[in-house]
């Protein structure tokens, strides 16, 4: 300890010179109780001082002390149970604090960590009371807690140090600090393992209840809080319901909270997977519960996830989030303007605007068309909109369903190309999605050219992609599949199959070229579905020699997604039925009876529907040939009608009935023959409950003599009971 007199910094000569007293003297000399004392002194006195150099260089010291050390294991022992004092036990912990504190400052790696718990596992080996100290768990526990050190199971050694933590303090009674826990918390919830630390941190509650704790403040409690909730919500597996229970747990507890907790919980609900009235419900209590907090301001960030969580929900059936969004962001706005525009916290952001319109959008409602025009006007006040507010306009005006919203989306289009060719905005510059949205908004314009123009937009994407090979604009199966659905949609236009067609083939060449999978079901059998409404009389021949395409797709080309499922035979059946083919019945029975047969052997995705069933039926109905072929025509409909009743198909509908009447008014060989079909059809669906208007007035006019034997009331008018009708769809 003398020569520590005098002395100034530390250095390597004063080290030697303390070293070689102890090491170079007589045995007899060193197991001396109180040179050994004076020994562990000048030890701690230099570490003390130490702190102030080079973490190597104090490591260094170090090692030859622990090492000299425990090479005295006997003496040391002897001397820690014997001195009464228990100085040796304060110099002794506090020599290995000042190195943890070293180490943790110098951010040591996976070595000095390891190092540090062995530094823990000897002072534990002492097997006295009062070693290791508080502190020394806490240091090593902070030398662990270091993100470097997270791929070397730094998690799993956390928690055994927090287990032998415990046995040592609760087993003794002795209250435990919180930053034990604050910092395990921590570093588990940075390392995506934050359902655990929701464990720790529930485990912690229940020792605060029992005031096992030492707590220098709630704001600790807070923090911690705070810890496992952005870890939750940053974990690639969400566990949403977890992270609303902790917050609810936050405020049984009466948890202060403040503005992070307020965004990580309102940001977790916005995009959650949470059912939409879960979504709806927490979010208001989070909203309303940050407005009675008096001490907490509202900023722009915690407005801007309210408004995703109202835009999360947005859907035709709940219009009103649009509204909300939009009065959440007038609110912010008017907040903003009086700051004089000098709160930057209050500032709405481009993200605020494109979630209204996004909200907007998602309500499907031609009339929201003004309001996305005005929000998105609004937002060119504060700020130049990004390809993301852009494209939120662009759904939303996809969603118009009118003319004049188709129009506006191509101006919207045009202008972003137009900025885009300049060197300052090319940022503007449309992509796949863009284009697609335009596409969208003509095909639902209901306009006698929407497939025309739809189609336009889809060569003006595929020539950019060929113009520029840029990936961001290769058309894929949406753009390709939106622009043969709208052709889908055009009615009595004897070219839309044909059209349909050359689409499908331009999507072909592009997945040959590509390697990328495009081709699906859904497209093949929009192209069908095209085929069927154009009228076109080989319709039914191009029907077919598509399906048979789809199947060689997905047999030989190894295309699962081009497997024909319900919609598909359903759409060749309908086109069938329509065609002029003499055997069109035969053919419909025999796909229908294949669908049948192969839903019976675990086939899910051809299970046929009353659409199929329907549309086999009305194949029946039109045919035209022989005596003969209208008789089997007729009995093909009571087979039909027979399969239906016989398995699960789904229910009925007053379309399946009034095909059936038809087909036995048109291809019943006699009257008595017809009555008798009739008769039995009309008592099944009044059975069912299926009778509708429809199927009165094709009596009237098909089969009166059964008309005539129906119900009527004081003024000879048809009533039929009630129960005949209780399942007919009220529009």
């Amino acid at each position: 300890s003398a020569i520590f007199k005098g002395q100034g910094p530390i250095n390597n000569e004063i080290v030697t010179r303390m070293q070689d007293s102890f090491g170079t003297a007589p045995p007899e000399e060193r197991q001396c109780p109180k040179a050994c004392y004076h020994w562990v002194k000048a030890h701690s006195k230099l570490f003390g001082c130490g702190r102030k150099c080079e973490h190597p260089e104090l490591m260094a010291w170090f090692s030859d002390f622990d090492k000299n050390l425990r090479q005295t294991d006997v003496l040391l022992n002897a001397l820690l149970h014997n001195d009464p004092s228990e100085r040796i036990v304060s110099l002794l912990g506090t020599a290995y604090i000042s190195t943890l504190i070293t180490m943790v400052k110098a951010e040591a790696g996976l070595e000095s960590a390891r190092r540090a718990t062995e530094m823990l596992d000897y002072l534990e080996s002492l097997k006295l009371e009062d070693l290791p100290w508080t502190e020394h768990f806490r240091l090593v526990i902070s030398i662990w807690a270091q993100e470097q050190l997270f791929e070397h199971n730094a998690p799993e050694i956390l928690q055994d140090l927090l287990h032998r933590y415990e046995d040592r303090h609760l087993s003794s009674n002795k209250k435990i600090p919180l930053i034990i826990y604050e910092r395990i918390i921590w570093t588990w919830s940075q390392c995506g393992k934050a359902e655990k630390a929701a464990d720790l941190l529930r485990h912690f509650m229940r020792l605060s209840e029992e005031r096992t704790i030492i707590m220098s403040s709630k704001s600790q409690i807070t923090r911690m809080f705070n810890y496992v909730l952005l870890g939750l919500f940053h974990e690639n597996e969400r566990k949403d319901n977890l992270l609303i229970d902790l917050w609810t747990e936050m405020q049984k507890h009466n948890v202060p909270r403040d503005h992070i907790t307020y965004s990580a919980v309102l940001k977790a609900i916005s995009t959650s997977r949470l059912p939409k009235e879960r979504v709806v419900k927490e979010a208001i209590n989070a909203w309303t519960a940050l407005q009675s907090e008096a001490e907490i301001k509202t900023s722009a960030r915690h407005y801007g996830s309210m408004i995703s969580c109202w835009a999360r929900v947005s859907s035709p059936g709940l219009k009103n989030a649009a509204d909300k969004a939009i009065g959440l962001l007038d609110e912010l706005e008017n907040l903003y303007k009086e700051s004089n525009s000098e709160d930057d916290d209050l500032k709405p952001h481009q993200a605020h605007f494109s979630s209204v319109i996004t909200a907007l959008a998602r309500t499907r409602d031609p009339q929201s068309v003004s309001k996305v025009d005005d929000v998105f006007d609004r937002m060119k006040l504060h700020y130049e909109p990004d390809i993301i507010a852009y494209s939120s306009f662009l759904r939303a005006l996809a969603n118009g369903r009118n003319e004049e919203s188709a129009k506006r989306a191509e101006e919207i289009l045009d202008e972003m190309e137009t900025k885009a060719d300049t060197a300052e905005e090319k940022h503007l510059r449309p992509n796949t999605v863009t284009y697609t949205s335009v596409i969208v908004a003509h095909s639902n314009s209901k306009v006698p050219d929407a497939a025309e123009k739809a189609e336009r937009i889809l060569s003006r994407l595929e020539f950019a992609f060929q113009r520029s090979g840029d990936s961001i604009l290769q058309p894929d199966s949406i753009a390709f599949g939106t622009a043969i659905n709208a052709w889908s949609k055009t009615r009595d236009c004897v070219e839309a199959g044909e059209r349909a067609e050359g689409i499908l083939r331009r999507m072909e060449a592009m997945e040959k070229d590509s390697g990328k999978t495009l081709l699906n079901a859904i497209v093949y059998t929009n192209v069908i579905v095209a085929y069927w409404r154009s009228r076109q009389k080989n319709a039914a021949d191009k029907a077919l020699d598509l399906l048979e395409e789809m199947k060689n797709k997905a047999d030989e080309g190894g295309n699962i997604d081009c497997l024909p499922d319900t919609r598909t035979y359903t759409s060749v059946l309908q086109t069938l039925a329509r065609s002029s083919r003499s055997n069109k019945a035969d053919m419909a029975w025999k796909i229908l009876s294949k669908m049948c047969d192969d839903y019976r052997g675990g086939n899910l995705t051809v299970r046929p529907n009353v659409f199929s069933f329907t549309a086999c039926l009305n194949a029946c109905a039109h045919t035209v040939g022989t005596a003969e072929e209208r008789k089997r025509a007729v009995e093909l409909a009571l087979r039909i009608m027979v399969e239906f009743n016989s398995y699960d198909y789904g229910p009925p509908s007053p379309a399946i009935y009034r095909t059936l009447l038809l087909a036995f008014s048109h291809q019943a060989e006699n009257a008595s023959d017809l009555l008798k079909y009739a008769t039995i059809a009309f008592s099944r669906c009044c059975q069912e409950g299926y009778a509708d208007d429809s199927i009165l007035i094709l009596l009237e006019t098909k089969v009166p003599a059964l008309y005539e034997k129906l119900p009527r009331n004081h003024l000879n008018q048809v009533e039929i009971p009630l129960e005949w009708s209780m399942n007919v769809k009220k529009s």
